[in-house]
């Protein structure tokens, strides 16, 4: 029996087009399960015990000393920021380099449940650059009375995602640099 071409042709583009269409789905279904964005990481061990870095970090008082120079946070809030950062979101005005405004940002401060002795602070926060900032704070007793610190954070900013993420691992190390001199002093306590 002899199959016609102009039948069998249109058969199969259809077929594969179908195909086509369900890997389509397929990879869509799977992008949106996924996270999205870019994640960064860096890590530094602190000479200052968990505790002590435990109740700073949760100061913007310790925000605005490791940032300084590199990056200002003015509260939109009239009130200013509180004194220990609260379970809510605060909107900051942000400011590179303490004076080019660079637009405004929610700190989203979520308290996780602490897994043993490790303690966890997160921003989930979002922006006008940014539509994910999701910082995750780590803190890790280390020998000798030392914490190891990390901070991971996983950005979304569309096209930007990938240069934003850049911006943040470096803006991380730095930060952690300032982190490191101020325990080295003693100034956290």
């Amino acid at each position: 029996m002899m199959t016609r071409p102009c039948r069998a042709t249109p058969c199969l583009f259809v077929l594969d087009a179908r195909r086509a269409q369900t890997r389509a789905e397929t990879r869509a279904l799977k992008r949106a399960a996924e996270p999205r964005g870019r994640s960064a990481a860096t890590s530094v061990t602190l000479d200052v015990d968990i505790e002590t870095l435990w109740r700073a970090i949760q100061t913007p008082a310790l925000l605005e000393s490791v940032t300084r120079g590199l990056m200002r946070f003015d509260p939109v809030d009239p009130d200013g920021f509180p004194t220990v950062w609260d379970a809510r979101e605060h909107r900051v005005d942000l400011r590179l380099f303490g004076w080019l405004p660079i637009g405004r940002q929610v700190i989203a401060i979520e308290r996780p449940p602490a897994e043993g002795a490790r303690r966890l602070l997160r921003d989930n926060g979002r922006g006008d650059v940014v539509s994910a900032w999701d910082h995750l704070m780590i803190l890790e007793p280390a020998p000798g009375g030392r914490t190891r610190y990390t901070d991971l954070v996983r950005v979304e900013a569309g096209r930007l995602t990938l240069p934003v993420t850049a911006l943040a691992w470096l803006y991380y190390a730095l930060r952690q640099r300032n982190l490191r001199r101020l325990a080295r002093s003693g100034a956290i306590a």
